[in-house]
């Protein structure tokens, strides 16, 4: 698990950096900052199954999802797109997959 966690951040760097390479900013960064958040809100949700109240528990669901939801905005926002190995994938399907 740990393993798939980070290869998903060390591809989401390289594919921001890749972005910045070539000029485009505003993508660049959201590609940096969207799957990166989306990464740390799925452990946030991960980590609600096995400690904390009922209440911490709705709470860190809540804050997740709504990360999640706001890293896919910013991405989708930008029209960003993973090419990788001759796969395609929307900005909001990287963003899934990483919150995986």
């Amino acid at each position: 698990m740990h393993g798939t966690i980070f290869l998903s951040g060390v591809l989401a760097v390289g594919t921001a950096i890749g972005a910045l390479a070539k000029g485009l900013v505003w993508p660049g960064v959201a590609g940096f900052v969207g799957p990166l958040l989306c990464l740390m809100a799925g452990a946030v949700i991960r980590g609600t199954f096995h400690v904390g109240t009922p209440h911490q528990r709705l709470a860190g669901r809540a804050a997740g999802i709504t990360a999640i939801a706001i890293g896919m905005g910013l991405l989708m926002s930008t029209g960003y797109v993973v090419r990788l190995f001759n796969i395609e994938l929307a900005g909001a399907t990287w963003e899934l997959v990483g919150a995986l």
